[in-house]
């Protein structure tokens, strides 16, 4: 079986949708890493310091 251009075009295009993905996949891991440590900062907080901090942190992830 012959491989044409456009064979050879799909694969380079699918290799990089697939390292782009784990790109984003390792970017995204690495935000929610981050946040649970923050949420582990707030866990030695007062009651109303962390609730003020839980606060603005929803105001921050939900637009």
């Amino acid at each position: 079986m012959e491989t044409t251009k456009d064979d050879r075009d799909a694969r380079r295009s699918m290799a990089r949708l697939t390292s782009q993905g784990t790109e984003l996949t390792n970017d995204a891991t690495g935000v929610v890493n981050d946040t649970l440590e923050q949420f582990d900062g707030i866990a030695n907080l007062s009651e109303s310091d962390r609730d003020h901090a839980l606060s603005i942190f929803a105001s921050l992830t939900h637009g």
